[in-house]
């Protein structure tokens, strides 16, 4: 028997272990509370094999609290936002971004749009705009479009957008001055749409392994 002051038997049932011992070696189960990277794999495993979040979260807090930390708050926040528990997600999202991952930008972005704190998310894109890709440069005018019926700034952040190399900018540009009645210009945009056509798009990434 492992020692127990070390050991998942001390929190967990038998019958969980026995679940888990199909995925982690006995050394890893009986060193994981001293291990960060040991912790990390069982958190890992209930989330991808056993889909069992709550010990998936608690596992990547042992890991966090052990050192592991960039990765483990960003999974543990993305747990939370799967959840739609954003009050719990927001804090551990802002603590990943203290240990120098950008990834949460967004998701702190979607959060707030979501909850219709408008102000907030645009703050949040702005930084994932600056710090990950120039793409979100849409996302920013699609609230000042949509939410808050401010052409003039809805077309800034596409033009900006445009600036820094976004595709996506350029088509979305052609929409809005078409919904606004610039058949012209959105003529034209669609032309220049061609420049860009092979300009590869960033896809979001939720958890980290």
């Amino acid at each position: 028997m492992p020692n127990k002051k070390l050991s998942i038997y001390n929190f967990i049932e038998e019958d969980d272990l026995s679940d888990i011992k199909k995925y982690i070696s006995p050394e890893k189960i009986d060193n994981a509370y001293t291990n960060e990277l040991y912790s990390f794999d069982i958190a890992y495993n209930y989330f991808d094999k056993l889909k069992n979040y709550n010990k998936a979260r608690y596992w990547f807090k042992i890991a966090y609290s052990l050192g592991l930390k960039k990765n483990s708050s960003y999974n543990i926040a993305s747990l939370y936002f799967e959840e739609k528990n954003y009050k719990k997600a927001i804090p551990w999202y802002k603590r990943t971004i203290k240990h120098g991952n950008n990834t949460a930008f967004e998701q702190l972005a979607i959060i707030y749009e979501e909850s219709e704190e408008y102000k907030e998310a645009i703050y949040w894109y702005e930084k994932a705009f600056t710090s990950i890709d120039s793409n979100f440069a849409v996302n920013i005018s699609l609230i000042y479009q949509n939410k808050l019926s401010d052409f003039k700034n809805a077309e800034k952040w596409l033009k900006k957008g445009i600036s820094k190399g976004s595709h996506l900018s350029v088509s979305a540009l052609s929409t809005l001055y078409f919904d606004f009645n610039k058949t012209n210009l959105a003529a034209a945009l669609c032309i220049n749409l061609l420049a860009y056509e092979n300009t590869p798009y960033k896809k979001k990434t939720f958890f980290m392994f």
